[in-house]
């Protein structure tokens, strides 16, 4: 979805990249670089999906 915004609007793109990170914090980022972040992101999904807790580091 994000590629299609990027393909259909290039020039308007890069100013809302910011935005993108504010509504998702893992956006450009490679989360299997950054574990931390990645528990975060899956803690709060599973908080918001009310799901148990999971454990990122599983293995």
């Amino acid at each position: 979805m994000i590629e299609l915004l990027q393909k259909s609007f290039p020039k308007q793109f890069k100013g809302w990249q910011s935005k993108f990170k504010e509504m998702m914090p893992g956006y450009g980022v490679k989360l299997n670089e950054n574990p931390d972040l990645a528990a975060r992101l899956e803690a709060d999904t599973a908080k918001a999906l009310q799901l148990d807790t999971v454990n990122a580091s599983r293995g």
